[in-house]
């Protein structure tokens, strides 16, 4: 999974940056990604690439327990620098697809009830929507 994610931000025209480990197996599948230093690594670091801004996306997932510590100073730091995170494999892939959705001008928005609507017209779950289209101003 991880490789088909770093593969569909690639192709979005992202640079993926990953620790030394991640970078490794990446381009074990033939993925050229930069490599960025864990906190206990020395410096430059990922809290460093985040406050001169050089990273506008992070995605952290499958965090073992013994870097909990540093995983929620990364993510705290983000967000202090307004960089968002994604800590799920769902999550990632998720957001590759609407940002290719909006490199392609083809993204609209609607209440997820009309979602619901159209992918279940007899009810989720057994029931029923009330949930009645009104069309765009």
């Amino acid at each position: 999974q991880i490789v088909e994610l770093a593969k569909s931000y690639l192709e979005l025209g992202f640079q993926v940056v990953a620790t030394t480990g991640t970078r490794k197996f990446l381009l074990g599948h033939g993925l050229d990604v930069e490599s960025v230093r864990k906190i206990y690594e020395g410096r430059p670091n990922v809290l460093d690439w985040i406050k001169n801004g050089w990273i506008q996306l992070l995605v952290m997932v499958g965090m073992g327990y013994d870097m909990q510590d540093e995983a929620r100073t990364i993510r705290r730091t983000a967000l202090q620098y307004k960089v968002p995170i994604v800590t799920t494999v769902a999550g990632a892939g998720a957001t590759a697809a609407a940002i290719g959705a909006m490199q392609k001008g083809k993204m609209d928005m609607k209440p997820i009830q009309a979602y619901n609507l159209e992918t279940h017209p007899n009810g989720v779950y057994g029931q029923k929507s009330n949930y009645v289209p009104t069309p765009a101003p």
